[in-house]
């Protein structure tokens, strides 16, 4: 049999049977359709023939258009299959394919998540399959709010599932910040042309400053544990 190869986001329209030589007996009630390994109907199939020897199992948009594994099985035991010298059918014969249409979802992840006093890095993008066209352009970083521009951040990934975003200091100022990759409209895609259409984002607040008011001094006992510096803030010592 012959189908469409691999896996693929275009659900398949036909199926052709091939045979070594003209061949009787043969009937739709033969072929048997799975998709995940449960049954489908292939009651609106239809079994189409020039010469008796290549039939093509057409009309299969309908029931192959959700996104699965699909099995066409010839059974040669159960079928009454035979040449023209009355020599029966006994190897059956199985085509197989793989229909993906499920936009590939993502997920981020900072280093630091909640309120830390350290810098949130690197940041993780892992999404379910491996993708291409995903580029630091793509992703959004705001702090309190703005904007923060990613222009000379790196991204890199050894397998391009994972990728990782080098923050640094742009990521490094108190605040809360907020990480998004939105679709449509990237030109992020699986290896079968799926587009990513979700977002996804990641928020977490750096705060690595001691305010310290008016008349009040600033005492070792207020040094958070974790700071390698502090920026006093109000008009206290």
């Amino acid at each position: 049999m012959a189908s469409a190869p691999g896996t693929s986001a275009t659900p398949v329209s036909s199926v052709t049977i091939a045979f070594s030589e003209a061949v009787v007996g043969f009937a739709l009630g033969d072929l048997a359709l799975t998709r995940d390994g449960l049954p489908v109907s292939l009651a609106a199939a239809v079994l189409t023939s020039s010469d008796g020897k290549t039939f093509v199992l057409g009309n299969l948009l309908g029931v192959t258009s959700t996104s699965g594994t699909y099995h066409v099985t010839l059974d040669a035991t159960a079928a009454g299959i035979s040449d023209g010298a009355g020599n029966a059918m006994v190897q059956s014969a199985t085509a197989t394919w793989t229909l993906d249409r499920d936009a590939p979802p993502a997920g981020l992840q900072v280093w630091a998540s909640g309120t830390s006093s350290t810098p949130a890095e690197p940041a993780t993008i892992a999404f379910s399959e491996p993708v291409t066209g995903l580029d630091v352009a793509d992703l959004v970083l705001t702090r309190d709010g703005q904007t923060v521009p990613l222009a000379g951040s790196t991204l890199s990934t050894l397998d391009n599932r994972v990728y990782t975003l080098a923050l640094g200091a742009f990521a490094a100022i108190d605040g809360t910040y907020v990480l998004s990759l939105t679709g449509p409209g990237l030109g992020i895609t699986d290896a079968v042309g799926n587009a990513y259409v979700s977002t996804a984002s990641a928020s977490w607040t750096f705060v690595n400053s001691v305010s310290v008011p008016a008349g009040a001094t600033l005492g070792d006992s207020t040094v958070r544990s974790g700071s390698d510096r502090i920026v006093k803030r109000g008009g206290g010592t």
